[in-house]
């Protein structure tokens, strides 16, 4: 998963079989900032990555102090065929 998150280290790695994605935990620390400013490289992730067990990927950080949530609200969704922030 390195090739998603690139130098940030991950926390842990959660995998959903019913709908085949991934959900990477960034370790404690990582800031919001960091977080928006991925940019996975999607056509390696489909060379890679195992697109028959796996749809796409999710990363998310720990919210900070001043959040009302416990993890920052901001997810980098990818999905094979678009990336998009939401």
């Amino acid at each position: 998963m390195q090739m998603v998150v690139g130098s940030l280290a991950i926390k842990e790695i959660l995998y959903s079989s019913k709908v085949r994605n991934a959900l990477v935990v960034l370790a404690d620390g990582t800031t919001r900032k960091q977080l928006e400013s991925l940019q996975p490289d999607m056509d390696r992730m489909v060379s890679e990555l195992d697109t028959e067990q796996l749809n796409g990927v999710m990363v998310t950080c720990q919210g900070e102090a001043t959040d009302v949530f416990p993890y920052c609200r901001l997810v980098l969704s990818c999905t094979w065929g678009s990336s998009k922030q939401q």
